[in-house]
């Protein structure tokens, strides 16, 4: 039972963009083998997820979280180069809960995902909450980023349009840290530094 217990947990590592979320997740996953990133579905050809076409997509009926058709994609990143083009993105349940690897999914998402995942049945939620100690120290942190992505895909850019796009990021940032300071899914709050 308690095995059972384990596997319908889900870290669900959330906060604003540039908090360094994806690095927390990516030392807890290559240090723990009790943990597991999840595999993503996505009819985006480009994407790093498993790539499927758009009719295994919608014929797919074990999908707990879907985001793409109609609305806009909250999950993608808005970047210099990778403006909105309507694609679809879906996590299986089985990669969430009773897995058949036996691990506990440690899932690294936006606020929009956390949201989503407030309303799956069956599941404990283990919300941890991760960000920089002020707007400033994102706003630098996004910068960097977002001039590095630019730099290596060979993006030809100047720094007001990295300033546009790093501010168009943190347009939501006060909402976002409202709903880690207020949802009952956050029981851990880790405070990042700005160092890698």
């Amino acid at each position: 039972a308690a095995a059972r217990r384990a596997r319908q947990t889900v870290l669900v590592v959330c906060g604003p963009p540039g908090a360094g979320k994806s690095t927390l997740v990516d030392r807890l996953v290559a240090a723990d083998p009790r943990f597991a990133a999840p595999r993503w579905l996505s009819t985006d050809r480009d994407s790093a997820d498993d790539v499927v076409d758009e009719a295994a997509f919608d014929g797919r009926d074990d999908l707990a979280v879907v985001f793409g058709g109609d609305e806009a994609l909250a999950e993608e990143e808005t970047t210099l180069l990778d403006r909105a083009v309507p694609k679809k993105r879906g996590l299986a349940r089985a990669e969430l809960v009773d897995r058949a690897d036996g691990k506990t999914c440690v899932l690294d998402c936006d606020v929009e995902t956390a949201r989503r995942l407030e309303g799956l049945a069956g599941v404990r939620l283990v919300g941890v909450w991760v960000s920089l100690d002020s707007l400033g120290a994102l706003r630098e942190r996004l910068t960097k980023v977002e001039a590095g992505r630019a730099l290596a895909r060979s993006d030809d850019v100047d720094a007001a349009q990295v300033a546009a796009v790093v501010s168009e990021r943190l347009s939501t940032v006060v909402d976002d840290i409202d709903f880690g300071v207020r949802s009952p899914m956050f029981e851990f709050t880790i405070i990042t530094s700005d160092a890698e």
